[in-house]
């Protein structure tokens, strides 16, 4: 199989098997200096004799999307959320046959935040922004409801039928794993600090390893443990920090 790119957002795969199962295809990619190869998987699913199509214009998110989650309210009409490479959080809805962004951005950190539509339809969301904050969309933007939620990550939200919203998270005041990295956002230079020891990987968004180490401890009577991460040389956009040990990741 070949992959073609034919523009920054758009590729084309030639030869895609007709059979269902999952087959390995490798990109290469150069900018006519230096080349890489990158490996992922395509699956190829029987789709019943439906075919899949775009629906609106392509690309419409503000820059490379992540943590991208859909919903659709009760007439039908689909939500878009997503994150960009400067953790805002932006909500699209696809209406008159275009998409178009709803209300305001809102800041949020590392790209983190879930979303869910109440019985009324009103969008909600939950995001970090220092601590777990929730937003409703008012009708024009995007206020916030209540105070702080907590300190956490793996947040989930959902609106009950009276209208009243419940969120679930992580809790990483009450996990022993505690870990800061900061500044953040950073530009290739920051530092992790945790009160255990263990091994990293910086990764990108596509799951390459950019490095890798273990957490050197700073104060044997407090157990912090400390890295200073310096890859100023990093193209701008999201990448996703691993540490682990036996006892906990």
């Amino acid at each position: 199989m070949t992959l073609t790119i034919t523009g920054e957002t758009t590729t084309s795969l030639i030869g895609t098997p007709t059979t269902e199962g999952t087959y390995p295809v490798t990109l290469m990619v150069s900018d006519g200096n230096s080349s890489e190869q990158q490996y992922f998987e395509v699956e190829v699913v029987d789709s019943g004799g439906v075919d899949w199509h775009v629906v609106g214009q392509e690309g419409f998110t503000d820059g490379i999307a992540s943590d991208v989650n859909l919903e659709i309210n009760s007439i039908g009409v689909p939500y878009v959320m997503s994150a960009n490479s400067n953790n805002e959080i932006s909500v699209y809805t696809f209406e008159n046959a275009s998409w178009s962004l709803l209300g305001n951005k809102i800041t949020g950190e590392q790209g983190q935040a879930a979303m869910a539509l109440a019985p009324d339809r009103t969008p909600y969301i939950i995001t970090v922004n220092c601590l777990l904050k929730v937003y409703k969309y008012d009708g024009s933007n995007w206020t916030q409801v209540g105070g702080t939620v907590g300190n956490g990550y793996h947040m989930d939200i959902t609106v009950a039928n009276d209208g009243t919203p419940y969120v679930s998270y992580m809790d990483v005041t009450n996990n022993n794993f505690n870990i800061v990295d900061y500044p953040n956002p950073n530009s290739g230079q920051f530092t992790v600090l945790s009160n255990y020891n263990g091994k990293f990987q910086l990764l990108d968004i596509q799951g390459r390893v950019i490095s890798e180490g273990i957490l050197e401890i700073v104060d044997a009577t407090s157990n912090n443990y400390t890295y200073t991460f310096n890859h100023s040389n990093l193209s701008k956009g999201l990448y996703l920090l691993s540490i682990a040990n036996e006892q906990k990741r």
